[in-house]
């Protein structure tokens, strides 16, 4: 969040910490940063003297213990030895329960009605279908319907970004604003805009209405997206200095917090929604970065020296939001949820079944008591229904219905005279296609062409081997070329007129002869051997100046051209795959320059053969051990290329694209790599920009 936006905000917490502390001999009169940064003094000076729970009332401590069972919670001996100051350690679930708070936290980009992005905060979901976050965040409906949420934005185990799933915000649904709260609530909408997770993977966290859920002296974790970033975590480095009414005042010492984030106790329930703080100033009272230097309105608060940081507490916006919340399905899931009547979701990989109905207080469904993990929703009724699994005879008459699984074909452009294909001056240099040195190997169009032309990409068949020789394809992620009309939806599924339900079924390019592609029944009837392996990622290509060119270049990469038989351990980077890990680093550089891509299978005389079905009948394919990938950049000096060779039983290796040593080592001089693969030849351009020479 700029540091425009927030003086206002700023100014008033300054104020009321000086009115609520009341510092001894504090001139009232006198600056305001003087008197804040004496409050601050006071408050920490009155901390350090004590131990969590010496500044409480029994009544006050017996309230936290109680606080510690939220939810069927088991509380353990550390946690209740932390809430009083004797002990410092955590339980392993600790861990855990904070890799699970952190799924429902976003990434908030702010835009305005035409698109320009105004700044990043951070928001997180506390119903299924609702976000909370700052008020000068999402000030009013106008805003919230041009910002978007992401979701995922953070990096894996080996410290790779993982795929994100954006939404946009249905202020016309659901909005709520407290400005004295500083709180914005607004529904989000079902359907991505892009990405392939659904809402409901990400759950939400409790905001409760019952007060007593942290003590003065406690240590505080603030999940966040500082200046953007992917998620970041101030993990028990900060105390919580005082209580008032509405707001929680904390240490901010080394973690400063990111407007809209969850603030929380060490139990990982939800104590404040972070929203402002104390900066430090110079003598002209000028915010101070935490390098030393003035910061200007274009500074991130993130950035800043804060001397103190201010929450507004959970069981006040819980309280305000329901009393503000108009009347309707949304409201009364909002009061299921604060209240607890909804348990938030278990992950799947603790879950041993679906939700269970009580009534009455005890669970009904095919088992007598609800299982370990399952999610338990309490309602007033005296219907007997389960929504747990069954088992037994098959589901009653009209059950599933709805979700009935189809195999269709992508939405794609047939007016194939409209492509132009790979584009070899999309860098501003000339980068031309590769060359085949055997031209007599390639599949030849029926008009007699060899370069096959889609929407951003191009490619060259084998004839024999009917697999790719090489694609030649053009990366443009910048958000403008992304999603060039903001009102649209860029999600997999939306891109391809896809149902919920249905799997995609990739076709011929009707350009070739048929018997020069492996159809969508290879890989169908492989013995779930491969992956059908986007040679040409999605991802990468679907961009363009408006949403029908974004279209057709979903659909282009549909077509089984642009398909390879890879086994998943290698093409799959949620399974720790090489070549969808690379993937991924590429397409999040492609958020920032342009690249130009060339890519294909080495194609060796002595490949595996593969016994499978085509459209005919039997076959046998030769499958490729390895795949390579050449990165075409423009650098100040020039372009600048990257080669590499993965071969299929890589696994689990670290990649920094600058290029770290791990990959330099995977890195393959090109004239080598035009050697090995032995059927093409790289430009001229692009071998003297070889930086793994």
């Amino acid at each position: 969040m700029k540091v425009d936006r927030l003086k206002g905000v700023v100014a008033t917490t300054g104020a009321r910490i000086v009115a609520e502390v009341a510092p001894p001999g504090a001139d009232r009169a006198g600056p305001i940063e003087v008197n804040a940064a004496a409050a601050v003094d006071l408050l920490k000076a009155r901390v350090d003297a004590t131990v969590p729970g010496q500044l409480e009332t029994p009544e006050r401590q017996a309230l936290r213990t109680l606080q510690l069972q939220e939810g069927g919670r088991k509380a353990s001996l550390s946690e209740l030895e932390r809430t009083i100051g004797s002990d410092d350690l955590v339980d392993l679930n600790y861990l855990l329960r904070g890799l699970d708070a952190a799924r429902p936290v976003g990434r908030i980009t702010i835009l305005d009605g035409g698109g320009r992005a105004l700044g990043d905060a951070t928001g997180f979901l506390i119903t299924p279908n609702l976000l909370l976050t700052n008020q000068h965040v999402l000030p009013d409906m106008a805003a919230a319907a041009a910002s978007r949420v992401d979701f995922d934005c953070e990096l894996d185990r080996l410290g790779f970004p993982r795929p994100t799933t954006t939404f946009a915000f249905d202020p016309g649904r659901f909005f709520v604003v407290d400005p004295a709260l500083d709180m914005a609530l607004v529904a989000v909408r079902a359907r991505p805009l892009k990405g392939d997770a659904r809402l409901s993977d990400f759950g939400w966290l409790r905001l409760s209405p019952e007060v007593g859920k942290i003590n003065v002296g406690e240590a505080i974790t603030i999940i966040q997206h500082p200046n953007g970033r992917t998620k970041q975590v101030a993990l028990r480095e900060n105390r919580l200095l005082d209580i008032t009414a509405d707001h929680l005042t904390y240490e901010s010492d080394t973690a400063p917090g990111s407007s809209g984030a969850p603030v929380f106790n060490d139990s990982w329930q939800v104590v404040a929604l972070h929203h402002s703080g104390v900066p430090r100033k110079d003598a002209q009272g000028r915010w101070l970065l935490q390098n030393g230097r003035p910061a200007t309105d274009d500074d991130d608060d993130a950035d800043i020296d804060w001397i103190a940081n201010e929450g507004v507490r959970a069981s006040r916006i819980a309280t305000t939001a329901l009393a503000m919340a108009p009347a309707g399905a949304l409201r009364d899931e909002l009061e299921a949820c604060c209240q607890g009547r909804v348990e938030t979701p278990v992950p799947a990989t603790e879950r041993s079944t679906g939700p269970i109905l009580v009534v009455g207080g005890a669970p009904v469904g095919p088992s007598a008591a609800a299982p370990a993990g399952a999610a338990v929703l309490t309602v007033p009724l005296t219907l007997a229904i389960s929504l747990g699994q069954t088992s037994g005879p098959a589901l009653a008459a009209g059950a599933g219905v709805g979700a009935i699984e189809k195999v269709v074909e992508p939405w794609h452009d047939p007016n194939y005279p409209g492509r132009t294909g790979y584009d070899p001056r999309f860098l501003g240099l000339s980068v031309p296609l590769p060359t085949l040195r055997d031209p007599s190997v390639a599949a030849r169009m029926h008009d007699g062409g060899v370069v096959v032309p889609y929407q951003n990409f191009s490619l060259v068949m084998h004839r024999a081997r009917r697999v790719c020789l090489f694609t030649a394809s053009n990366v443009d992620g910048s958000p403008a070329a992304k999603e060039p009309d903001p009102t649209r939806s860029y999600n997999r599924d939306a891109l391809g007129g896809l149902a919920e339900n249905d799997f995609e079924r990739w076709f011929l390019d009707p350009r070739l002869p048929a018997d020069a592609q492996l159809p969508d029944r290879f890989f169908d009837k492989d013995r779930k051997a491969f992956d059908k392996g986007h040679l040409v990622r999605r991802e990468e290509v679907c961009w363009g100046a408006d949403y029908a060119q974004v279209r057709r270049a979903n659909g282009d990469t549909y077509h089984v051209t642009n398909c390879t038989p890879q086994v998943a351990g290698f093409n799959r980077s949620n399974r720790r795959g090489v070549w969808g890990l690379l993937e991924n680093l590429i397409e999040a550089q492609g958020r920032v320059e342009r690249y130009s891509l060339f890519a294909g299978p080495l194609l060796a005389a002595d490949d595996p053969v593969f016994v499978g079905v085509d459209d005919d009948g039997p076959i046998q394919v030769r499958i490729p051990r390895a795949y390579w990938k050449v990165v075409v950049a423009r650098g100040q000096a020039g372009l600048e290329a990257f080669g590499f060779l993965l071969e299929q039983d890589l696994t689990q290796v670290a990649f920094e694209f600058a290029v770290d040593p791990v990959w330099r080592a995977r890195m393959i001089p090109l004239n080598t790599l035009q050697d090995r693969i032995g059927l093409i030849r790289f430009p001229r351009a692009v071998m003297r920009a070889d930086r793994g020479a």
